[in-house]
């Protein structure tokens, strides 16, 4: 019986195609992106990213705070008094609409929407809304656009 042998040359180009594929296909595959949080749930970067308080985010613009019924500028946030919440950012006002949460500890204390249908931008990068009440005790404050994107962040 008669036995067939293969030219070296061809198993030696086989091989290299092989580990080739294998080396692209490492390269070039997607990959999937998702991180344990509590138990079996799995959230995505960008679920993961829009979490209050994410420190790698950078937002698009800032908060200013005024004060009532003067309406007086000031440099932070007035705990214990009424404030009023400026959401300064460029294009906010076509951004809506823009959630502003406040928390403590982590934990939601107070939530407020700027909508679309409300005459409340200054102009088209400046909206604002009435702040928490003077009793409510938070430690961090965010605004987001309507696509979750950070627009301002403030750490009491």
């Amino acid at each position: 019986m008669a036995t067939k042998t293969k030219s070296p040359a061809l198993a030696i180009i086989l091989l290299f195609l092989i580990v080739l594929a294998i080396i692209l296909y490492l390269l070039f595959a997607p990959k999937a992106n998702f991180s344990l949080r509590s138990g079996t749930d799995q959230t995505s970067p960008l679920e993961a990213s829009r979490e209050v308080g994410q420190a790698d985010e950078t937002p698009l613009g800032d908060f200013e705070f005024i004060k009532p019924p003067n309406y007086t500028p000031l440099d932070a946030f007035p705990f214990g008094e009424k404030a009023h919440i400026i959401v300064r950012a460029p294009g906010v006002q076509n951004s809506r609409p823009v959630t502003l949460t406040a928390t403590r500890n982590g934990q939601k204390v107070w939530q407020a929407v700027i909508e679309d249908n409300q005459s409340n931008c200054a102009d088209a990068n400046a909206c604002s809304i009435d702040g928490p009440d003077p009793d409510i005790d938070w430690d961090h404050l965010e605004a987001r656009d309507q696509d979750g994107n950070l627009v301002a962040t403030y750490q009491g």
